[in-house]
């Protein structure tokens, strides 16, 4: 097998966090490499996910081998020539640049995990950009702790011409919404770790790549069974098992009007949020005042042992009487910078109630909610 140096790299860089770490199955350890007329393909699996990525080759006749990735990409990593050659010598892969020659005891090939493939599994077609978007705006707000494990995860939910992406860890929810044209309603719960490996995959896949070039987004399969998902691309996929459980109705929790809110300038309100950072006391409490009839908003904070912070900012579009909600800093700026849009409209609901952040325009079913604390 001859194959460029930067080929080689790019598959053994996408599979490197499947690779797995168990003393009890140390073939997990390994990257399967299989040969097929024009291209290698690269496996890797922790059990938990599992990636796939086939990359051009010249390829003499087909073969299959387990080989210890971290040796493997090391080398080819520390190669000076563009080309290298893979042959396969009893237990072992010969790997050959220029005079460069090492030789890498291989594993049994036998032993590795089948990946599956979903072949019964329902297709969801996606478009990437805006469902990378959307994970990464909502994984800020999955919970940390294992109590419900359901909460470990982004659900994903289609039905009625749009798909839902939510997590919530009960302080604060985060809900996206995109198109979707399938017929058939699905929901299943991501866990976090596979939401974050299909943002980071597909943002350094090559397909994406070329897509972004061309200014096309054709997204790609999302295959869904009971218990796993398999996101494709190209020559590339992701498999992953899915949280058990059911997610919370999350809706209920929305409320359906405001009692007050104000239009304002997102990336300013950041800027102010962002320097009360060095402000806060030890609930990471920020005081936010709106102004009567929506004029603006104050924001406050104070430690005792630092001093005190306070700004103001016009507001546009505003209704409601005045009222202080007290928030966490941290979680505030969150929601914050999940949004791209230029303006954000802050609806209040009373100093005990959630606080509803929207884009000012847009999809409407976007939206982030923030509980207030209590700092007496």
């Amino acid at each position: 097998m001859t194959c460029t140096r930067e080929n080689l790299l790019y598959g053994l860089s996408l599979v490197e966090r499947a690779i797995g770490r168990s003393a009890s199955l140390p073939i997990l350890s390994h990257v399967a490499l299989k040969s097929q007329t024009g291209k290698i393909t690269f496996s890797a699996t922790d059990l938990d996910i599992a990636v796939v990525v086939s990359v051009p080759a010249k390829v003499d006749g087909s073969g299959s081998w387990a080989v210890p990735y971290r040796p493997l990409a090391g080398f080819v990593g520390a190669l000076p020539e563009e080309t290298v050659q893979l042959k396969p010598g009893g237990k072992a892969l010969v790997v050959k640049s220029g005079a460069f020659q090492g030789k890498i005891r291989t594993g049994d090939a036998e032993e590795f995990p089948i990946i599956p493939q979903l072949k019964q599994a329902e297709k969801v077609s996606l478009p990437k950009s805006g469902f990378s978007e959307a994970l990464e705006a909502a994984l800020v707000a999955v919970a940390a702790s294992e109590t419900r494990p359901e909460l470990t995860g982004v659900a994903v939910i289609g039905e009625a011409n749009t798909v839902t992406v939510v997590a919530t860890d009960t302080f604060r929810l985060a809900v996206r919404t995109l198109p979707y044209e399938g017929e058939n309603p699905f929901a299943i719960i991501l866990p976090q770790r596979t939401a974050q490996e299909v943002i980071r995959l597909f943002k350094e896949s090559r397909e994406n790549e070329e897509k972004r070039e061309e200014g096309t987004d054709r997204g790609f399969t999302f295959k869904i069974t009971e218990h796993q998902c398999l996101f494709e691309d190209g020559g590339l996929s992701l498999t992953s098992r899915l949280l058990e459980g059911s997610f919370p109705d999350f809706r209920a929790i929305i409320p359906r009007s405001a009692a007050a809110q104000v239009r304002l300038s997102r990336r300013e309100l950041t800027r102010r949020l962002e320097a009360a950072t060095f402000f806060t006391g030890r609930l990471n409490d920020v005081h936010i005042t709106l102004q009567k009839e929506g004029g603006g908003i104050t924001i406050a904070a104070e430690n005792p042992d630092v001093g005190a912070y306070e700004t103001s900012l016009e507001g546009e579009e505003g209704k409601g009487e005045e009222q202080t909600v007290a928030f966490n800093l941290r979680y505030f700026l969150d929601g914050l910078r999940g949004f791209s849009d230029e303006d954000v409209v802050l609806e209040f609901n009373g100093e005990q109630k959630p606080l509803l952040i929207r884009p000012a325009q847009g999809r409407s079913g976007n939206l982030y909610l923030l509980m207030p604390i209590r700092t007496s």
